[in-house]
């Protein structure tokens, strides 16, 4: 079936979705909340989530890798996450002051992370990633900021400057003031780092845990710990963004896995078991700026919905189910299994691509590859601008999205994210619906074919 006849199916099943976005591009920019759920000609309107499946609202049932952004590694609706939340919500929704649950999840946290010492609780990924590099201007006295090529923060003004190249093009809506103070470099050359952190005017270096976009740009922990002794050398802090990767990477995130320890660590997702919420930790030194005694350099930090006891109450029961990391590794094992098998539905077909990625997440990439493309996890071209330019398909990418979800599979176009919930018939449903995304793509010219 033609990509074409696949839409026209599409919306013939989907008449109520189609009901609901025909409504929602009248009062929602694009018809939509969030810039990744953009899909043509419409996306699903989804009205219930359980394990590792979603249904929509004409009745369809999608295995999903998209695990709430990352947030769902248990999957969805946990039995222990829903008892904890539905007890919460009889009790209180907000605590109008201080709560046992935050200090709770304070100690749990910690204790997982031996190198952090204090944690202050915030609302998201992108408000911790602000309070942190307020944080280190404060401990530090300097203003600048150090970021590296394609990594994602989320959408603070100083730090998603440099997502796409032109790297120091700004948004729209940027102050051309902010981008004075923020820096940014490949994640690949440890001499520029040393040639701007010299200068001892850049207050915080931050990081995006396992490289640019959930790891899409692989970064070398051999960069990771040369960076560590730079930072220390030059009284920079070292900020880990693990936003993604704490507790999926490992019970004590990617930090843990490389050997390296940060002055600060940023926190979402998991961490509140798939409820809003996030954190900021770090040492005495740092983090100390958050108290009164700290006083003039004292950081006032407010939040009406921090450590939210709804959200620290899923985010307990989660905790209790991540520490020792047997979830961890049945997600791994899992999204190994569907890198396998995406990867010989490539080669079979003679496709130019490979799958890769590391921990519970894996990557789809149609395109010209850097290396031999039988190689299993190749990684792809090696820079942020090779990997989202020329050397990938766009037209192929768009197509496999495409089309796995008219096949009952749903999955960002280039990232998948396993949970613990995932089983082994979902990784077969899968490969089968990527198997017809793929020749789907085919049919229609759009799949790029190995040089012979």
């Amino acid at each position: 079936m033609k990509t074409s006849e696949a839409e026209a199916l599409y919306v013939t099943r989907h008449p109520k979705s189609k009901a609901v976005y025909d409504r929602a591009i009248k009062v929602l920019p694009d018809g939509i909340t969030h810039i990744a759920r953009t899909f043509a000609p419409f996306p699903p309107q989804i009205v219930s989530m359980k394990g590792s499946h979603k249904q929509d609202l004409d009745g369809h049932d999608y295995v999903c890798w998209v695990s709430s952004h990352g947030a769902a590694i248990l999957g969805y609706g946990h039995p222990a996450v829903v008892e904890a939340v539905r007890d919460q919500v009889g009790k209180m929704t907000h605590a109008n002051g201080c709560h046992e649950g935050e200090v709770e999840l304070a100690e749990r946290v910690l204790k997982l992370y031996p190198g952090m010492e204090k944690i202050r609780f915030v609302s998201s990924g992108s408000e911790a990633n602000m309070m942190a590099v307020r944080l280190a201007r404060v401990a530090t006295g300097r203003r600048r900021l150090v970021k590296f090529q394609g990594h994602f923060h989320g959408w603070a003004d100083a730090t998603v400057v440099g997502m796409n190249e032109p790297w120091d093009k700004l948004d729209a809506g940027i102050s051309p003031g902010l981008h004075s103070d923020t820096v940014v470099l490949p994640d690949d050359d440890i001499a520029k780092v040393k040639e701007t952190l010299s200068k001892r005017d850049v207050a915080c270096v931050i990081v995006e845990g396992g490289g640019a976009h959930m790891g899409q740009v692989p970064i070398e922990p051999a960069f990771v710990k040369e960076l560590r002794k730079v930072c220390t050398d030059t009284g920079t802090v070292l900020l880990f963004d693990e936003v993604v990767t704490g507790f999926r990477w490992s019970e004590g995130g990617w930090q843990k896995v490389i050997g390296v320890q940060p002055d600060m660590t940023t926190l979402a997702k998991i961490l509140m078991g798939g409820l809003p919420g996030g954190a900021v930790m770090g040492k005495d030194s740092i983090m100390m700026a958050l108290s009164r005694s700290k006083a003039p350099n004292f950081m006032a930090h407010p939040g009406t919905f921090n450590a939210n006891p709804l959200s620290v109450a899923a985010g307990i029961a989660c905790m209790k189910l991540v520490s020792d990391g047997s979830v961890q590794r049945k997600s791994d094992a899992t999204a190994d299994k569907v890198k396998r098998g995406m990867h010989a539905i490539l080669q079979e077909r003679g496709i130019s691509g490979a799958l890769y990625g590391e921990s519970s997440i894996f990557h789809v990439y149609i395109g010209e590859c850097s290396k031999d493309p039988t190689e299993y996890r190749i990684r792809p071209p090696a820079t942020a601008h090779q990997i989202h330019g020329p050397g990938m398909s766009q037209a192929a990418m768009a197509a496999v999205r495409r089309n796995a979800l008219f096949n009952g599979v749903d999955c960002w176009m280039r990232t998948g994210i396993a949970t613990a919930a995932h089983t082994d018939e979902d990784v077969a449903r899968t490969l089968e619906a990527f198997t017809k995304a793929v020749e789907t793509g085919i049919a229609d010219g759009v799949m790029p074919l190995r040089k012979k």
